[in-house]
C-alpha cells in the first residue's frame, strides 16, 4: 500500500505542469517552455513546503490534489506555440487525468483495497509513461519529478 501511495505522489509531482491551450499561438517556443516550468516549479515548491513532511494518508492525498488546482488552472490558461499545441493537448490531459486519480487513490487507501491500490498505481504509472516524453523533448524539465530533473 505504501508503495501505491509513493507512487501517486511521484505522478502528482510529475503531473504538476500540464495545462491546455485551445489551438496554440505564434509566442516563442522558449517563452512558452520557461512559463510552463515556473508553474510547475512554483507548484512543486507549494508541495514541498506543505506535504513533503508528511506520511501519506487518504487525507493528505486530497489536500494534495487541492493544493496543485491553482497550479493546474496557470496551466491550462497557458496558450502553446502552434508547433507545440496537440502534443501539450495531451499532455494536460494526461495530467488532469493524474490528478483525478488521488481522491480514488486516497479512497483505496482508506479501504485497504490492495488491488483498486494495484489498478490506480499501474494507471498513474502508465500516464506518467505516456507525458515524461513530451515532457523531456520540449525542454519541461520543471515538470518532471525532481529525481529525473535536469
Amino acid at each position: 500500500m505504501a508503495r501505491a501511495l509513493l507512487v501517486a505522489l511521484a505522478l502528482a509531482a510529475v503531473l504538476a505542469g500540464c495545462g491546455s491551450g485551445d489551438g496554440g499561438n505564434d509566442a516563442s517556443r522558449e517563452d512558452f517552455v520557461a512559463d510552463a516550468n515556473a508553474i510547475c516549479r512554483d507548484g512543486e515548491r507549494e508541495i514541498a513546503g506543505k506535504f513533503d513532511a508528511e506520511q501519506p494518508t487518504p487525507e493528505s492525498l486530497k489536500r494534495l490534489a487541492d493544493a496543485y488546482d491553482p497550479y493546474l488552472e496557470r496551466l491550462r490558461a497557458l496558450d502553446p506555440p502552434r508547433e507545440l499545441e496537440p502534443g501539450w493537448r495531451e499532455f494536460v490531459a494526461g495530467v488532469d487525468e493524474g490528478f483525478e486519480l488521488l481522491p480514488d487513490l486516497a479512497e483505496a487507501a482508506e479501504a485497504r483495497d490492495e488491488e483498486r491500490l494495484r489498478k490506480i498505481s499501474e494507471r498513474a504509472e502508465e500516464i506518467a509513461d505516456d507525458t515524461r516524453p513530451f515532457a523531456q523533448t520540449n525542454g519541461l524539465d520543471g515538470c518532471l519529478p525532481a529525481q529525473e530533473q535536469g
